[in-house]
């Protein structure tokens, strides 16, 4: 039994995708919320698996509900709900969700999507893959194309071209702190795809310079030094 929290102030709207989850999927269990207030007061005691809402709440707005939960500690992915173009355009580049659509909603496409992101959810690490190997894999195939990494709630993307790194991004880092941030996670998901849109140079260094020095970052930090060679 999978748990999702929707946040949809119409009560029509609300009455209608808490339905269409619940139909589609019998262990799926809708808790519903008209405010983000609501939710964030009954979140610590739900364990919750997705979290629906729309982008524009009567008391605040899901930017501010993304920021809550997580200073929570919570970790679940997130889809939210815009009611136009400008506002869905505003959400993907500054919210940071896993998953966002514009009203009015494709059953189709949202219902695969929850699919998509309660299984991946669920999923443990890769512990047989690193995020440092998957980096020099793409980078030795010579192409243009995006690497999408999921670990949890977070996504961080990569882009390549000719096999060359030169943007990467996450929700609170772009470039080679990007970069630097992903090589933290504990990965759960990662894909490959094409470069749909014009992209910043950001990273002038090769990626196996970044790669060691992150290494060796992080050798430091743990206190792991080597003994010098006499």
């Amino acid at each position: 039994m999978s748990l999702i929290a929707l946040i949809e102030k119409d009560p029509m709207q609300q009455e209608m995708l808490s339905q269409l989850l619940q139909l589609h999927d019998p262990q799926l269990q809708v808790v519903n919320f008209s405010s983000g207030q609501s939710f964030i007061d009954a979140s610590e005691h739900l364990k919750i698996d997705l979290l629906i809402t729309e982008l524009h709440l009567s008391d605040m707005d899901g930017l501010e509900i993304i920021q809550a939960t997580q200073q929570e500690g919570y970790t679940i992915p997130v889809i939210v709900l815009a009611s136009n173009a400008s506002d869905f355009q505003h959400m993907a580049r500054e919210l940071g969700a896993i998953a966002a659509f514009e009203k009015p909603v494709d059953p189709d496409q949202l219902l695969a999507e929850v699919q998509r992101l309660l299984k991946l959810h669920q999923l443990t690490p890769l512990y047989n893959m690193t995020i440092e190997s998957i980096l020099q894999i793409v980078s030795g195939d010579k192409k243009d194309c995006t690497l999408t990494l999921l670990s949890e709630s977070r996504k961080g993307l990569a882009y390549f071209r000719g096999g060359q790194l030169v943007h990467a991004s996450t929700r609170e880092q772009q470039g080679e702190e990007a970069l630097v941030e992903m090589l933290g996670w504990n990965l759960h998901h990662f894909s490959t795809g094409p470069i749909r849109h014009e992209i910043p140079v950001t990273i002038q260094n090769s990626l196996i310079s970044i790669l060691m020095d992150a290494a060796v970052n992080k050798d430091e930090s743990s206190g792991e030094h080597s003994t010098p060679l006499n």
